[in-house]
């Protein structure tokens, strides 16, 4: 894709995408989780992405980086989190009722391993029924797949 750029901070994300996005366009998050890392993008159609790549192995881990995100977000770009219309996360496991099972992070108990949807910070995560997904990582990819024909 056209425009993909790694960068290394919240910062750098806002003025990449103030610098690469028209000013009013509908921003969606996507977030890829892997055993390991988690990496976090806002993306403006399908041309413009930029992500930040960070470390987590548990739910706690993961919704306390979304978390932070969220607020680095708020605190940086207003503006731009109140233009987010939609959010995926592709996770490495089951997904049933808006619940992911993270076999592969750290846990006792499979409660422990769950990610929830409810759980997500709403401004990054919008709340309205359809508008926030969790997909198993393999059907992330056939869905993006599916969209390239668009």
């Amino acid at each position: 894709m056209a425009g993909t750029r790694d960068v290394e901070s919240m910062g750098a994300l806002v003025a990449w995408c103030r610098g690469s996005c028209d000013a009013d366009a509908k921003l969606c998050v996507a977030v890829d989780v892997g055993a390991t890392n988690v990496r976090f993008s806002i993306t403006a159609g399908f041309t413009s992405i930029a992500f930040i790549k960070r470390k987590a192995d548990g739910v706690g881990t993961l919704l306390a980086l979304l978390r932070e995100w969220e607020a680095a977000l708020a605190l940086a770009a207003p503006d731009l989190l109140k233009r987010v219309a939609a959010a995926a996360i592709a996770v490495p496991g089951p997904v049933t009722a808006g619940r992911a099972l993270m076999a592969n992070y750290s846990g006792a108990t499979a409660q422990e391993k769950t990610l929830d949807a409810r759980d997500l910070p709403t401004r990054l995560f919008p709340a309205e029924t359809g508008r926030t997904q969790l997909l198993n990582d393999l059907e992330a990819a056939a869905v993006g797949i599916a969209g390239l024909d668009k």
